[in-house]
């Protein structure tokens, strides 16, 4: 019984990228983490009035301590420098911890 090199096993093909193309006008939907005694909604709602939200900003679950809630909405861009520019906006509302 002859046995097999380790390397015998790895696949000898490059792996295939290739760039992913989104055709714009797109719908994103973020789920938003906050961290809920320092969030600012106002700030928060002034962010999303400059975009297209197609679907309403959503309570979504709260951490088992209450200290963190998450929401969901989803907006519309009409261009990848729109999503750059609204994953900026709502990172730098003072409460968000994460941007999905």
């Amino acid at each position: 019984m002859a046995f097999l090199a380790k390397d015998s096993f790895r696949n000898e093909r490059e792996p295939q990228t290739s760039r992913q193309e989104v055709e714009y006008p797109a719908v994103f939907p973020m789920r938003v983490i906050v961290e809920v005694e320092i969030f600012d909604s106002e700030a928060m709602a002034a962010v999303l009035e400059r975009y297209k939200v197609v679907s309403p900003w959503e309570k979504s679950q709260a951490s088992s301590g209450g200290r963190y809630q998450a929401f969901g909405v989803s907006v519309e861009v009409a261009s990848f420098g729109e999503l750059a520019g609204i994953d900026a906006e709502v990172k730098a509302v003072r409460g968000v911890r994460m941007l999905l």
